[in-house]
């Protein structure tokens, strides 16, 4: 558990750096800890501050990814292919099923910067499921995921 003025500390810093200040105070208590039980080696301290700066880091990381694509709302999408005259999804969705040979199953329109993006998701006969994604003004495909 941590002390109060180690929380504080905590949520006062930000950013890449502060977590990795975290890391390794959190690292030291635990070490301070242990040296009550035994004699802690400096490698097993640089392991335990690796493993804990990884924790930390990771989903620090991803987050920085999730903000790149956001998909709207079936209202939103709605709006945005009338204001942005985008093409319609139906039409789009008929040609990938055409051309993957394969079932749809979902369409989002999704914005990546200032893109517009539809993702079709199919599923084959063979029980993979497709991702394909396609310009949202011109409909040409962008990237297909997983279709050998």
């Amino acid at each position: 558990m941590l002390s109060r003025r180690a929380r504080a500390g905590m949520e006062s810093r930000d950013g890449l750096a502060g977590m990795m200040v975290q890391a390794c105070s959190l690292a030291k208590a635990f070490i301070a800890r242990s040296r009550l039980v035994g004699e802690v080696s400096q490698m097993q301290y640089t392991g335990f501050v690796l493993v804990l700066m990884v924790a930390v880091c990771t989903p620090a990381l991803g987050a920085g990814r999730a903000h790149e694509r956001v998909c709207l709302t079936a209202g939103q999408a709605r709006e945005m292919i009338g204001r942005h005259k985008l093409a319609e999804p139906f039409r789009l969705m008929k040609g990938v099923v055409h051309r993957f040979q394969a079932e749809a199953i979902g369409v989002k329109l999704c914005r990546r910067k200032d893109e517009f993006i539809y993702e079709i998701s199919l599923l084959r006969r063979d029980g993979r499921v497709i991702h394909v994604f396609l310009n949202a003004v011109n409909g040409k495909i962008l990237r297909a995921i997983n279709v050998r």
